[in-house]
């Protein structure tokens, strides 16, 4: 007898549900705040993907929904818009018809039924990960300001969260409008953290830079979702489909070296400056612009044996990363 045929859309979010299940117990505490806005999206998505709005997943990059589908998905929350039908009504009606007409519900009913969880849901949804932005309002620490936002970079379809701690040269109102428009411009994967702390730091002449930190999460390997250089083939070959995978993020931080100050002219007002360094002894923070960098790799438990028993083919896969495992019953392992 064959095996049934798995629900692939059901496979995928389970898996992601997984990974965001094991973030949120993770030791790092903006990290966690970023898996719960996370996984408030991919329920949502879920959702939206059985209302017969398909979510379409880059395979090439990420392995993570499309920036398109995100940006959809936070306008509906936005807009928090009733839906036409309550799920319950509609629901109440196919019943009718199966204990009357004794049929199976429809495709179409059950994608009208999915619609409305999903526009319900949306009206009520927690925080999710805000593709172009979640807050630029500061908080103070101490001497600094410190800032930060969400953004989904279009280029590599990843999520990207990131914080910056400012300090005022001069007392002047937060140019919040300034620092928008730069966030926008240039918080994605195409600049590095340093390229994007020296144009935050230019942003507004009194306001310096001190430091930033930034999240990149994905890709999200897996045979099924991504398609795999041929390095992933010993991991992942012959495990359930349920367990093949890997959650990958980078943490990179830029921190100021000190500050030039000039002037154009004598009686010219002052010019700041931050200068910033990037450690060219570590590699990684070299590959990726920063002042120092460190990769994590999040598990199943079925796939993180794996890795130990493939000896050094793992180290072509994983590079130095932090490796992470989520056991059977979802607890989290770090370092291991």
């Amino acid at each position: 007898m064959s095996s049934p045929v798995p629900d692939i859309r059901r496979v995928y979010f389970k898996a992601l549900a997984r990974v965001t299940a094991g973030l949120l117990q993770s030791s790092d505490r903006e990290l966690v705040d970023v898996a719960a806005r996370l996984d408030a999206s991919f329920a949502l998505l879920d959702k939206r993907d059985a209302g017969g709005l398909p979510v379409r997943v880059d395979r090439n990059d990420s392995g993570l929904p499309i920036l398109a589908d995100v940006i959809a998905l936070a306008r509906d929350v936005e807009a928090r818009k009733p839906p036409e039908q309550s799920s319950q009504r509609l629901r109440e009606e196919v019943l009718d018809e199966m204990l009357e007409r004794r049929r199976v519900p429809r495709p179409l009913q059950l994608q009208q039924i999915g619609r409305a969880l999903y526009e319900e849901a949306a009206q009520h949804a927690l925080p999710i990960f805000w593709p172009e932005g979640r807050s630029l309002s500061p908080q103070d620490e101490g001497a600094l300001q410190r800032i930060s936002w969400d953004h989904w970079d279009g280029g590599t379809n990843r999520p990207i969260f990131t914080q910056a701690w400012l300090h005022y040269h001069e007392e002047r109102p937060f140019a919040l409008k300034v620092y928008q428009e730069t966030a926008r411009k240039f918080s994605g994967s195409g600049f590095t953290p340093l390229a994007a702390a020296i144009e935050f730091d230019d942003a507004v002449e009194v306001i310096a830079l001190k430091r930033l930190k930034r999240w990149t999460l994905g890709p999200f390997y897996s045979p099924i979702f991504m398609d795999l250089p041929a390095t992933f083939e010993p991991l992942f070959a012959d495990l359930p489909i349920d367990d093949a995978w890997m959650f990958v993020w980078h943490v990179d931080e830029v921190i100021s070296a000190g500050t030039e100050v000039s002037r154009m002219m004598m009686i010219g007002p002052k010019r700041y400056r931050e200068t910033y360094a990037v450690d060219t002894t570590d590699v990684l923070s070299t590959e990726r612009g920063a002042s120092a960098s460190r990769g994590h790799a999040l598990l199943s438990h079925r796939a993180h044996q794996k890795l130990m028993a493939i000896g050094g083919a793992a180290d072509t896969i994983t590079r130095g990363m932090r490796i992470h495992s989520l056991s059977p019953d979802g607890k989290l392992f770090e370092d291991v």
